[in-house]
């Protein structure tokens, strides 16, 4: 997308049913935080660890999220062959990083697969959204904090 030549009146013309965002999410690692994420019992589903963001699915036809190398972990993702979450953060991923130590990991969401199988009826379900969490921090990782800019691309006409 982009603005065209003419100005304002395309500019809202290309973004007519786009509902694409992008944000900033800050996960509370404090010893505070964490403490009411013990007592409200915000933990794994199939594993009971103790998590900052609960397993979910995004809604969108794809996220880009940043990750971490040496010194960060917690964003989880799973893996349908092992049958649990496997980490895509951390020492883990140190060699596939490279120098910089951070990266890009892009996630499938709803809106994809459901695009996918209107196109491709005959392999419909062979592409799942991609389900992922983020685990509370290692105690010496308690009170690093930890932030992502997120950006998910959403079209009206994949939510049809």
């Amino acid at each position: 997308g982009g603005v065209r030549a003419g100005g304002e009146k395309n500019a809202k013309a290309v973004r007519k049913g786009d509902y694409s965002i992008l944000y900033g999410m800050n996960y509370f690692n404090s010893p505070e935080a964490l403490k009411h994420a013990v007592e409200d019992g915000l933990r794994g589903e199939s594993d009971g660890r103790l998590l900052n963001l609960k397993e979910h699915v995004d809604p969108s036809l794809f996220v880009l999220e940043p990750i971490r190398g040496r010194g960060g972990g917690g964003l989880e993702v799973w893996d349908e062959l092992l049958g649990r979450f496997v980490n895509v953060e951390g020492p883990e991923v140190d060699g596939l990083l490279g120098e910089c130590q951070e990266g890009m990991v892009a996630f499938v969401g709803k809106a994809f697969v459901k695009s996918f199988d209107r196109l491709h009826p005959s392999m419909s379900g062979t592409i799942k959204p991609t389900l992922h969490r983020v685990v509370a921090p290692a105690e010496n990782e308690i009170g690093v904090e930890r932030r992502a800019v997120i950006y998910e691309q959403k079209y009206a006409e994949f939510f049809a």
